[in-house]
């Protein structure tokens, strides 16, 4: 009997606060508003939140391909995208791009060049 009323409490306690709904439908605002920032530089980009207390505390906005667009215009897109979905404006917004490291075809992965004091490139970066 302690069991079945401890059970229900828990239930009660769990339908009252609603957090996989909340979860559910923070899912479709982050896939919502991903497709929305993706139709304007033609590029992928992988949206995350973040909340504190309720409120929408940051955005991340991740490209793996960097856009051929200028940050500042990236971060209007996405300001818009986000306000848009979610109904409010994050306290950060946080765009990121990804630079993969260049493939040569004959060679494999090609490492970064550094200078050395001459200012001749050297394979390796310390």
């Amino acid at each position: 009997m302690v069991r079945l009323l401890s059970t229900l409490m828990v239930v009660a306690a769990l339908s009252a606060c609603d957090m996989v709904g909340h979860m559910k439908e923070t899912i479709a605002h982050l896939n919502q508003a991903a497709e929305s920032i993706e139709k304007q530089p033609g590029k992928q980009a992988q949206v995350v939140a973040s909340y504190e207390n309720g409120t929408l505390a940051a955005v991340t906005v991740t490209f793996a391909e960097p856009p051929a667009v200028a940050v500042d215009e990236l971060g209007r897109i996405a300001r818009k995208a986000v306000i848009e979905t979610f109904k409010a404006e994050p306290g950060e917004l946080i765009i990121s791009l990804v630079f993969a490291k260049e493939v040569s075809a004959i060679s494999g992965i090609q490492e970064p060049a550094c200078p050395d004091a001459s200012g001749r490139p050297t394979p390796l970066c310390n």
